[in-house]
C-alpha cells in the first residue's frame, strides 16, 4: 500500500510505501490532465535520481490515477476494492456526496 505524502521543492512527489521508513521521491514525467470524458487524471512518476555522487532512489515507475469512483473502480483488479469500501462509496452516493478514488500501479 502507498500513500501520497506531499510535494517537495522542485516538484518532487513524496510517496510513503507501507513497511518503509522513509518516503520515496518521484518526479512526474507525464501528466494526463482531467477531462470530463475520462473523469480521471493520471500521472506517470519515475524514481528521482540524485545528483552525481548521490544515492539513487530504488523503486518502480508508478502510474497514479485519481478520479470519480465510477471511472476508477472498473479499472481495478477484481477484488481490489474491498467490500467495505464499496459499501461506503454507495453510502456516500446515496447521501448525495461526490467521491474521488485514487489508484496506483507499479512497474
Amino acid at each position: 500500500m502507498a500513500s501520497f505524502s506531499g510535494r517537495e521543492e522542485g516538484g518532487l512527489l513524496s510517496v510513503q510505501m507501507s513497511g518503509e521508513r522513509r518516503p520515496r521521491r518521484y518526479r512526474a514525467t507525464q501528466v494526463t490532465e482531467y477531462s470530463s470524458e475520462r473523469k480521471r487524471m493520471s500521472v506517470v512518476a519515475e524514481p528521482e535520481r540524485e545528483a552525481e555522487g548521490g544515492e539513487e532512489e530504488d523503486g518502480d515507475v508508478l502510474l497514479i490515477c485519481k478520479g470519480a469512483d465510477a471511472a476508477v473502480a472498473p479499472l481495478l483488479k477484481r477484488g481490489a476494492m474491498e467490500a467495505a469500501a464499496g459499501r461506503k462509496l454507495k453510502e456516500f452516493a446515496t447521501a448525495g456526496l461526490r467521491t474521488m478514488c485514487y489508484a496506483y500501479r507499479q512497474r
